[in-house]
């Protein structure tokens, strides 16, 4: 055990002090404050520690609502009031920013909801339910009902961890991912083997579409559904916030008009034909995933999005290959950002304007920081992830 005094905030929003002439990380610790803490992983650079008590609590400090928080993993802010927490995500923003020697202001766009957002969960199965992982380990926390996953979505868990318990399937069922779009809920069970149970029952309890698919070796098999047809790949990428992503992408979409563009890393779709909603002349769609192009494809035939073209394949080879001019090109890639290639297929292109959309600060900074042939002019913070440490970034860059 261990006393120490918290001077700073990292980048992962935890609490920062010193212990041996080493820098330590506390989670859930909060600025000012003073705790003690439990190592619990030992860097040659830095500690990582686990709060035990608090000394002398900040002033800022409030009751979590949540009886699980600092023992499941997936909230960061429950002990901290809203304007603070965006308050952090800002000043993080900030700090790298800076360190690429960019003072740029930046407007922070709130979600409409802190609670019940979240559309999509991951869960594993324990003995008796589905579980979280830890906030420190492996292990697992079963809850009864999770502040920041929608109402459906927590309905949908109770449910499911009931069927599996009551048919003996949680022994053979990894992990589950459960979402909901657009008033569908469509679950994914990854198994160890084929699941031999009549999901039918299960199904007749919501009041809403249902799809269950299993996925056993990467393969996903749909097993049953409110019809025989489900549109929504278990796979595909979605934003977890509806509420923020409908800003994010009214933002983007504020692009459009009279270009031809470029969407790279571009899913099943959504934000192309939101483009072309929107007053583009044409959207080339690039993305590397089979099944997001399939969803793609799908898309342009149901909507007859003429304007639409989605190419299969790496953006990195697939953007050079355009032989119309670009006139912006828009990038929202995984959270380890773009590789090197893209970078310098972007760097090379004729665009004039490019907007980036980045879930991770690290990522996002590093890559502007490649892209030589851009210059930074807007960025605004869209709070994608209420009461975790993570946030959506949106940024403008023109051509120099």
């Amino acid at each position: 055990m261990m006393k120490l005094s918290i001077k700073d905030i990292g980048f992962d929003g935890e609490g920062v002090g010193r212990v041996d002439d080493k820098v330590c990380f506390v989670r859930f610790a909060l600025l000012g404050e003073k705790v003690e803490a439990r190592t619990y992983q030992i860097n040659a650079k830095f500690v990582k520690a686990k709060l035990i008590n608090i000394i002398q609590a900040s002033d800022k400090r409030i009751q979590p609502p949540c009886p699980y928080f600092a023992k499941c993993g997936g909230c960061d802010f429950q002990h901290l009031g809203y304007q603070d927490e965006l308050s952090i995500k800002k000043e993080i923003l900030l700090r790298q920013l800076k360190k690429l020697g960019l003072d740029i202001s930046i407007k922070v766009n709130a979600s409409p909801k802190e609670f019940f957002y979240r559309n999509k969960v991951k869960m594993f199965s324990t003995e008796d339910g589905l579980a979280f992982h830890s906030a420190f380990d492996n292990s697992l926390v079963k809850i009864k009902k999770c502040l920041i996953a929608s109402q459906q979505i927590n309905k949908t868990v109770e449910l499911l961890s009931q069927f599996l318990q009551k048919h003996n399937l949680l022994g053979k069922t990894e992990f589950v991912e459960i979402k909901e779009i657009d008033k569908t809920i469509v679950i994914n069970l990854f198994v160890k083997q084929a699941l031999n149970a009549d999901f039918n029952d299960f199904i007749k309890d919501f009041d809403c579409k249902i799809y269950i698919f299993q996925t056993e070796n990467k393969q996903p098999r749909f097993i049953v559904g409110s019809d025989s047809c489900c549109r929504y790949a278990p796979n595909s990428f979605q934003q977890v916030n509806d509420d923020v992503a409908a800003l994010l992408y009214q933002k983007v979409c504020s692009f459009a008009q009279n270009k031809t563009i470029a969407n790279c890393y571009s899913g099943a779709g959504i934000l192309s034909k939101m483009l072309l909603e929107s007053g583009a002349k044409k959207v080339f769609g690039l993305e590397l995933g089979q099944s997001e192009h399939n969803d793609a494809q799908s898309l342009k035939k149901q909507c007859k999005l003429s304007s639409m073209q989605n190419i299969q394949g790496d953006c990195a080879h697939t953007l050079p290959t355009i032989k119309d001019k670009v006139d912006l090109i828009v990038v929202d890639p995984p959270r380890a950002g773009c590789s090197k290639r893209v970078v310098q297929s972007i760097n090379d292109s004729s665009a004039a304007e490019l907007v980036y959309i980045s879930c991770n600060h690290a990522s996002f900074a590093r890559d502007i920081g490649r892209l030589n042939n851009f210059q930074l002019d807007q960025i605004e913070l869209f709070d994608m992830f209420p009461k975790t440490a993570n946030f959506e970034i949106f940024a403008h860059l023109h051509r120099i």
